[in-house]
C-alpha cells in the first residue's frame, strides 16, 4: 500500500527577472517583490486512496491553479494572479509552471486548484478574493476520471523567503463498491454463487460542483442509465465466486467513482450469475439498493460498500461507510467500528 507524501515544488527559476511575471493584466504593487512563488501538493491526510496514488505524482500529472492578490488592508484591489495555470509534475518530486510569479509584501493571496488539469467545464469567479470560487459544470463520472480540489490563503507582511503554497487536495467524488456473499443457510452446504456480471443504473452520472474551500457542494443531475445501458458495469468471463464471508466487486480499476447525491429510489443493481452446481444455467436478478427505509447519501470523499446476499434474489444489508482518505474500499481492513 502506497502513501502519498507532500511534494515540495518550486516553480520556475529562482533568479529574479523583473516584474513581468507578476500579476495578471492588473496593476502590480508598488513595493519590491520577494521570493518566487512556489507550491507544495498532497492528497488528504496520510492518503491511501489508490486511484490518486497511481496518478497524482506521476510524471506529466498536472493540476490547474487560480489565484487572486489584493492588499492586506483593502480587498477592493483584486488582481487575478493565476488564471487556470497548469502546474506539472516531473515524477521526481518537482512541479513547475511556465513563467515566474513573486510574493509581494502587504498582500493577501487566495488560491484555488483542480486536479487533474484536463478537466473541462471549469470556471473561476474571483469575487473579492476571499470568496473566490471554482465551478465544475456537468462533470460526467463515466469518464472514469478522479476529481480533486484544493485551496490555500496567505498574507504576506514583508518581503522575504516564503514557504510553498500548501495545496492539500480533497476527493470530490464518492467511492462505491458492493460485497456479494453466498449464504449457505439459503443455498445449501457447499453451494456458491458464481458472479458473471454486475451493473448499476438509476443514479446521477453527471453533476455540477461549486466550492471556495476545496470542499464545496454538488448539484447532481437526473438519474441515468437502464438495465440494458447501465452507468457502471463489471464483467467476469470466467466467473467470480462469492464466498461465504463476502467478495468485493467494483474494486481496483473497476472502482465506482460517483457523483455525491442522495441515492434515488430508482437506483438498481442487476447481476448475472450461476451456481457452482446444477450445470451452466445462468440467472439474472435485479434489486433496488436505496429504499425509503434504507436511503443513503453518497458524500464527497467517502467510501461506501453495500453488502448483499444472493439466493433466489438479491438481498441488501445496511451499507458500510468510511472516509475515503483513511481506508481503501477494496481493503480487508474496511470496517465501521
Amino acid at each position: 500500500m502506497r502513501y502519498i507524501r507532500p511534494i515540495i515544488l518550486c516553480a520556475a527559476t529562482l533568479a529574479l527577472t523583473g516584474l513581468a511575471g507578476c500579476g495578471s493584466q492588473g496593476d502590480e504593487p508598488d513595493s519590491e517583490p520577494g521570493s518566487p512563488l512556489c507550491f507544495s501538493a498532497s492528497v488528504g491526510d496520510e492518503s491511501r486512496a489508490p486511484v490518486a496514488a497511481s496518478d497524482f505524482s506521476a510524471a506529466g500529472s498536472a493540476f490547474r491553479v487560480w489565484a487572486t492578490m489584493h492588499s492586506v488592508d483593502n480587498g477592493s484591489d483584486v488582481t487575478t494572479l493565476f488564471d487556470g495555470t497548469e502546474v506539472t509534475s516531473d515524477g521526481k518530486g518537482v512541479w513547475s509552471y511556465d513563467g515566474v510569479q513573486y510574493w509581494f509584501p502587504m498582500q493577501t493571496y487566495n488560491f484555488r486548484a483542480i486536479w487533474p488539469a484536463a478537466i473541462e467545464g471549469v470556471t473561476f469567479a474571483p469575487a473579492a478574493g476571499e470568496n473566490a470560487s471554482l465551478t465544475v459544470k456537468d462533470f460526467d463520472v463515466r469518464s472514469g476520471i478522479d476529481l480533486m480540489a484544493a485551496s490555500d490563503r496567505r498574507e504576506i507582511a514583508k518581503a522575504g523567503e516564503e514557504a510553498a503554497v500548501a495545496l492539500k487536495f480533497r476527493h470530490l467524488l464518492t467511492r462505491v463498491s458492493f460485497r456479494g456473499r453466498s449464504d449457505e443457510s439459503l443455498l445449501g452446504r457447499g453451494r456458491r454463487v458464481i458472479l458473471l456480471s454486475a451493473a448499476i443504473y438509476g443514479v446521477a452520472a453527471t453533476g455540477t460542483w461549486t466550492g471556495s474551500d476545496g470542499k464545496g457542494a454538488w448539484t447532481p443531475g437526473s438519474p441515468a442509465g437502464s438495465a440494458e445501458v447501465p452507468v457502471y458495469k463489471v464483467e467476469f468471463p470466467d466467473g467470480l465466486e462469492l464466498s461465504t464471508e463476502g467478495t468485493d466487486i467494483f474494486t481496483g480499476k473497476d472502482v465506482i467513482m460517483a457523483i455525491p447525491q442522495v441515492v434515488p429510489s430508482e437506483a438498481r443493481i442487476v447481476i448475472e450469475c450461476r451456481y457452482n452446481v446444477g450445470g451452466a444455467h445462468t440467472f439474472t436478478f435485479e434489486a433496488a439498493f436505496s429504499t425509503a427505509d434504507a436511503q443513503t447519501e453518497w458524500k464527497a470523499g467517502s467510501s461506501l460498500r453495500y453488502p448483499f446476499t444472493v439466493a433466489s434474489g438479491v438481498f441488501f444489508s445496511t451499507p458500510d461507510v468510511a472516509d475515503w482518505v483513511e481506508i481503501p474500499v477494496d481493503s480487508p481492513d474496511f470496517k465501521i467500528e
